[in-house]
């Protein structure tokens, strides 16, 4: 099942940072919202239209516990964009041009055995909060093209949001009036022609309203087909994956079936060496547990758009597409839509 969400209001995706009106007078937005936040939605809308069910949340007999996300990503107008795969950098030179870096074998001192460099011969720069369109993704993941122009195949999603800060103060319950040092401030954002796409099984909902982000804002839902088009490329030995979704691996950026020394390590009967990766700066995933009342675990997450170039040493090739794309595969949640991959190319 696919569903297109559109706010009809402004919305809040905190930050893992504790927030408390108080001690704290700002608390940060994110965007994207993060997987579980979606999650946690589409379980949500289950039981407030099943609500004679809900004493089976988080036992064995939950009924949603079949609930898998296959696929989070934007839509713009009419095109679909995913987050900016980090081996693509903008030319500090100039301001549309954007590259694929190349894979290159180098002697290079390092406290890990990488012996191979994503390098590229212009200068270039890492950027934030940049969304690449459906066919450049295709033509990424293919590898047919190793240029990609701002505005035609990739979009800052920033132009997109619209900051809309809400001001407000804690009540006290009592007496119902203001309390005294309790004045905050939280960052409300505004979608301008983007749209939220999950693509998820294992739940049936049948709902036109979702509510979404931190303060139970209003969206609605649109049931669409889906997207049929991420067909894996031809396979070479060497691969990469590219991480629609941020991971969250038990050895910080490392999966945990992979030996921090030779950087090899077997996944389901496949034998890979990691051969190098490009990653972006860690997400904090966190939460707060309802039926506990209490903060959820916290974890480092791998960030979206991360991509780790992989060399096959033993294992059938096809394997690899049926165990790596599309697949999620994150050490933690996976079932939240955590670590969920794409293969691509390398040339």
């Amino acid at each position: 099942m696919t569903i297109e969400i559109s706010p009809l209001d402004t919305l809040f995706f905190k930050n893992p940072k504790p927030f408390n009106a108080g001690n704290e007078s700002w608390s940060d937005g994110i965007f994207p919202p993060t997987p579980s936040t979606i999650y946690g939605a589409l379980r949500s809308i289950y039981f407030r239209n099943n609500p004679h069910e809900l004493e089976k949340a988080n036992t064995k007999d939950d009924p949603t516990k079949e609930l898998k996300i296959r696929k989070i990503y934007l839509k713009i107008s009419q095109n679909y964009y995913f987050p900016l795969p980090l081996d693509i950098v903008k030319d500090k030179d100039k301001e549309k041009d954007f590259y694929l870096l190349n894979i290159e074998k180098r002697n290079i001192l390092s406290n890990l055995s990488l012996k191979n460099l994503l390098i590229i011969d212009k200068n270039i720069e890492r950027v934030e909060n940049f969304y690449i369109e459906k066919n450049g993704f295709l033509d990424y993941i293919e590898n047919i093209e190793n240029s990609f122009t701002l505005g035609n195949n990739i979009e800052n999603i920033s132009n997109y949001l619209k900051d809309e800060p809400k001001i407000g103060i804690k009540i006290d319950k009592s007496t119902k009036t203001v309390e005294e040092g309790y004045l905050y401030r939280i960052d409300l954002k505004r979608l301008d022609m983007a749209k939220i796409v999950v693509e998820f099984e294992g739940l049936k909902i049948d709902s036109k309203l979702i509510k979404l982000g931190g303060e139970g804002k209003m969206a609605t839902i649109n049931y669409i087909e889906d997207l049929k088009i991420l067909t894996p490329p031809n396979l070479n030995k060497i691969f990469k994956l590219y991480f629609l979704t941020p991971a969250i691996f038990d050895k910080g950026w490392l999966p945990k079936w992979i030996n921090k020394d030779s950087l090899e390590g077997e996944y389901r009967g496949l034998k890979l060496k990691l051969l190098t990766a490009s990653i972006g700066k860690y997400k904090l995933i966190g939460g707060f547990d309802m039926k506990e009342n209490r903060p959820k675990p916290m974890y480092r997450a791998v960030p979206e758009g991360s991509v780790y170039y992989f060399e096959l040493l033993n294992g059938d090739k096809e394997k690899v597409i049926k165990l790596l794309h599309n697949q999620a595969i994150s050490d933690k949640l996976a079932n939240e839509g955590y670590g969920i991959t794409f293969i691509g190319e390398v040339k």
